[in-house]
């Protein structure tokens, strides 16, 4: 039996003067604080993370998320 893969909650990086917007995204891989590999809750896409800088392969989406938040 495959274990559920963890959903975690980040911020969307956006502009200063936009409202903090957080997104649960499902992770494929992670390792704490190196980061991991998510799909991109907006696109389907995967989504490669570095320490706390999370972005879209999709070019056309672009999402930048920050975290997970703990």
């Amino acid at each position: 039996m495959l274990g559920k893969k963890p959903i975690l909650k980040f911020v969307k990086v956006q502009g200063e003067d936009a409202p903090t917007e957080f997104l649960e995204m499902e992770l494929t891989e992670f390792t704490w604080p190196k980061g991991g590999v998510g799909i991109c809750p907006v696109c389907g896409a995967k989504v490669n993370g570095n320490g706390k800088d999370w972005v879209c392969e999709n070019e056309e989406c672009g999402l930048h998320l920050n975290g997970p938040i703990f």
